[in-house]
């Protein structure tokens, strides 16, 4: 029986109790002894006691509540719960049946509480609260996710692509308002799938004090976010994403480092790089590049061989460690810049508000205990299916050697 509902019976009866001893006494029109007022206090004290009980027990379930919110940011769970299945994959039964297809890839149970799967490889969708952790985790590893906008959509669809900007004029009463409009492309969103298995031995999963579902999100999320992260810089847009430096080129938006190849010597060409951004995009724009950039900019000095990085004196300068800008902007480092050589784009400076990935569904995942059941394991292949776009190139600048 519920424990909240067994203390309200047993409450409701001792009142009951007491309520009768109290109409006896009414009854004939007397006080009580001091037997019934005994009886009276001890089953008022008593119901008093599990009244007590009650509300320790309602503050516990609110301490829960509040703990569960702050290991899954309602942010992060409400996007997660519009990819995932709306049928019955975030309720706790369903979360059950899915641990327990993972330890023994028995399906039968999650097959019941589907209504259908749209999985290609005859998977099983993870519930939402593991979606949404899988979601973060992927968040935190992948350096572009983390500055670019991230959407969920259930289909292929086509986005518009911005052009030129519309012109804005001064008119006065009465005077035609002249049309100009901006310009649009289109894009058509794909689902590209990203795949890694996950082996674990049979002992590990039997284990009670393993946490299964963080053993498997931290390997697979972590393993498919580094190779998003590496497309999402220089992907081609053919069987892979868009990465935000693929097309920029045709685009001419660069700086090249005139006259340095193999290493950034000059405060001209950074300078001249920044000031390339247009204005309307460097509000909340940021530069991604690499460790080697930025200690080559570091090492830039003066005709007086004194460091410029920042109007600072080279010992305190050393001694607050690296500063959090380059002109002012902020920048992050990603593994997979290219190395500094000839013509190669070692940095990018841009808005990534412009720069949208799109994850396609919820994250499936297969289990199979046959393959390396010699081995006394169980493989899991995990999916996460994604897309990602720039939609606006003069949002974003090149930095490319000579």
């Amino acid at each position: 029986m519920n424990t909240r509902k067994a203390l309200l019976e047993k409450r409701a009866s001792l009142i009951l109790e007491a309520q009768k001893i109290l109409d006896a006494a009414g009854a004939e029109s007397r006080s009580m002894g001091s037997e019934q007022e005994q009886s009276f206090d001890r089953l008022m004290a008593d119901a008093d006691a599990i009244g007590a009980q009650l509300r320790q027990l309602d503050r516990q379930n609110q301490l829960d509540a509040a703990m569960k919110m702050l290991e899954t940011p309602v942010t992060t769970v409400i996007a997660a719960s519009r990819a995932a299945s709306k049928a019955t994959n975030g309720n706790e039964e369903y979360r059950e049946a899915f641990l327990n297809y993972l330890r023994s890839g028995d399906g039968s149970e999650v097959r019941a509480l589907s209504t259908s799967t749209s999985s290609p490889f005859a998977g099983y969708t993870v519930p939402e609260v593991t979606e949404a952790r899988i979601v973060e985790k992927m968040r935190q590893a992948s350096v572009v996710r983390g500055l670019a906008v991230t959407r969920t959509t259930p289909d292929d669809r086509k986005i518009p692509l911005e052009g030129d900007l519309p012109t804005a004029a001064i008119i006065g009463e009465g005077s035609e308002i002249t049309a100009s409009d901006p310009t649009f492309g289109q894009k058509t969103i794909d689902a590209w799938k990203y795949a890694v298995r996950v082996q674990a031995s049979r002992e590990l999963l039997d284990d009670s004090a393993i946490n299964l579902e963080s053993y498997v999100i931290d390997r697979a999320a972590l393993a498919i976010s580094r190779l998003q992260d590496e497309h999402f810089w220089d992907g081609t847009d053919s069987n892979q994403p868009q990465g935000v430096i693929q097309g920029l080129i045709a685009a001419g938006q660069k700086q090249v480092a005139t006259g340095q190849t193999t290493a950034i010597t000059s405060a001209d060409t950074v300078i001249d790089w920044i000031y390339k951004l247009p204005v309307a995009y460097r509000r909340g724009a940021v530069i991604l590049t690499s460790d080697e950039v930025v200690k080559m900019m570091r090492k830039i000095k003066d005709a007086n061989n004194n460091y410029i990085w920042l109007a600072s004196d080279v010992n305190t300068l050393l001694a607050g460690g690296a500063p959090g800008t380059i002109m002012g902007v902020p920048y992050y480092i990603s593994e997979y810049v290219d190395a500094v050589a000839t013509a190669k784009y070692v940095a990018v400076y841009g808005n990534f508000s412009y720069y949208e990935i799109f994850d396609r569904g919820p994250t499936e995942i297969l289990v199979n205990p046959y393959s390396r059941a010699s081995h006394w394991q169980v493989e899991m292949t995990v999916v996460k299916r994604t897309d990602a776009v720039r939609l606006n190139d003069d949002a974003f600048m090149m930095l490319q050697m000579a």
